[in-house]
């Protein structure tokens, strides 16, 4: 089955619209919310939803990633980012696509709201999958992905705490 993974810090309000939308899929087991000790009302709004769990972990979106992989065995992993810039309605296409992909990258469609240096970091991430990597990838930070089991392991041995973390599993 399915696990998702959200990292979170004070998305309380965010997680109240996705969780309800996530948490219906029949395919979906649990939803680890990976909060990096938020002040707003985030673990309330987990509390509300039987397939969601808090998860508590160090600051860092790939210690956040990481830490959620560590917490479940599952086939398949779903990660979204809990801000709202990943539609939930595309994780049955995710799932779809897991039987002929060991990773599926999602394209943040709301990139306008970036910040100066999140969207310098982004390109910049984007840059390095191409030259060094040898991959065209419009989104290669972005939070939205499916993994397999497979990738899973290889994952969970990256040993980068932030957004590296997610160029580094593009290559694994």
């Amino acid at each position: 089955m399915t696990t998702v993974i959200m990292p979170a810090l004070n998305e309380g309000k965010n997680l109240d619209i996705l969780l309800p939308i996530v948490t219906k899929y029949k395919f979906v087991d649990e939803v680890l919310v990976v909060d990096s000790h938020s002040t707003d009302n985030t673990r309330e709004v987990v509390s509300k939803y039987a397939k969601a769990q808090l998860l508590e972990a160090p600051r860092g979106i790939g210690r956040a990633i990481r830490e959620g992989l560590l917490a479940k065995k599952d086939n398949n992993y779903i990660i979204m980012d809990a801000d709202g810039q990943h539609d939930p309605s595309d994780i049955p296409r995710f799932i779809s696509l897991s039987h002929k992909y060991d990773v599926v990258l999602g394209v943040r469609p709301n990139k306008h709201f970036e910040s100066i240096n999140r969207s310098f970091t982004s390109n910049f991430a984007n840059r390095i999958a191409l030259s060094m990597l040898g991959y065209n990838i419009n989104d290669a930070t972005s939070g939205f992905r499916l993994l397999n089991r497979k990738a899973r392991d290889l994952a969970i041995t990256i040993p980068y705490d932030d957004f590296f973390f997610q160029v580094a599993l593009i290559n694994r």
